[in-house]
């Protein structure tokens, strides 16, 4: 079994978080959300980098959006340093439930990503209850 050694020390980096940055950010420089962080992008990663190092770090809230093209729908959408987090991580390839899993993450054995249905799959809670209550 391979080892992978100071995993923490590289998601901590700032140039790891700085690329990881620009490439979240790439195409959608002129969105506002995205604007604003890219005007305080040293500040951020910098906020960023500290709160990850002292175990702090905490994902902000998600924004609900309204999309109507192709289908009218709500979308949820996270803070970008929260979206370069999670590239970082998927770059550098972490399993959930593995040994250096941050705790902030959340536990958990399964995939990092719920894995897609089956033919009549669903994957939300059992579609029946395996103890049913008794009436008398």
């Amino acid at each position: 079994m391979k080892t992978a050694r100071h995993l923490f020390a590289r998601l901590c980096d700032p140039d790891h978080l700085d690329r990881a940055a620009a490439a979240t950010v790439r195409g959608k420089r002129r969105r506002c959300d995205v604007a604003s962080f890219l005007f305080r992008r040293e500040e951020e990663l910098a906020r960023l980098q500290a709160d990850l190092e002292a175990g702090r770090y905490q994902p902000g809230r998600p924004d609900l959006v309204a999309i109507r093209d192709p289908k009218p729908r709500l979308i949820s959408r996270v803070p970008i340093a929260d979206r370069a987090v999670q590239r970082h991580l998927r770059r550098m390839k972490f399993r959930r439930g593995g040994p250096m899993w941050p705790p902030w993450v959340g536990g958990g054995s399964g995939p990092a990503t719920p894995t897609p249905p089956t033919q009549g799959g669903h994957l939300g809670p059992p579609l029946h209850d395996s103890n049913p209550p008794i009436h008398l």
